[in-house]
């Protein structure tokens, strides 16, 4: 047989021995599935992704925010001892705050995103609504300071029987 003839016999064996299951594209099931990893739609499946240390004065401790999709909390870690645990009971702390701020705060979603820590690492301060709080983490007792006070800025009626005007 002649050279010229070989090559499109060879030619013609590869395509039979290919599979005909063989597809250039998916299906529209595939394509479906697919789009759940698109940027815009796997931003709302990550969470975490970041952790944006907050450095704690004086020690090598640092906390950082969690957020996740039905809670945020934070974190505290002590790189020397390779220790990771909340920085704080987030349920007491919540209750301790809705008492004396006399509205109601869940240890999911804490009314802050930053605080700091006092330098013995037993009370927190932070601000809620223009208020500053400091709060005890030995007996989770929280207080107003040297901000605004709830009610500061109503007065009583000018003749002082009835309700803040």
């Amino acid at each position: 047989m002649n050279s010229s003839r070989i090559f499109p016999v060879l030619a013609l064996l590869l395509l039979a021995l290919v599979p005909h299951s063989a597809k250039a594209q998916g299906t529209r099931d595939d394509y479906q599935r697919a789009t759940q990893f698109l940027p815009g739609h796997l931003r709302h499946r990550i969470y975490i992704a970041e952790v944006a240390p907050h450095w704690i004065d004086k020690t090598n401790h640092f906390w950082y925010r969690k957020a996740g999709p039905k809670e945020t909390e934070f974190i505290l870690v002590d790189p020397a001892q390779n220790t990771v645990k909340p920085a704080f009971d987030h349920s007491r702390l919540a209750s301790a705050l809705s008492e004396s701020a006399k509205r109601e705060f869940k240890s999911t979603e804490l009314p802050f995103d930053t605080f700091d820590f006092s330098e013995d690492l037993k009370s927190i301060h932070f601000q809620v609504d223009g208020t500053d709080w400091r709060c005890d983490l030995d007996a989770y007792k929280c207080k107003s300071e040297h901000g605004v006070e709830p009610g500061q800025f109503e007065s009583m009626s000018p003749d002082k029987t009835g309700s803040p005007s």
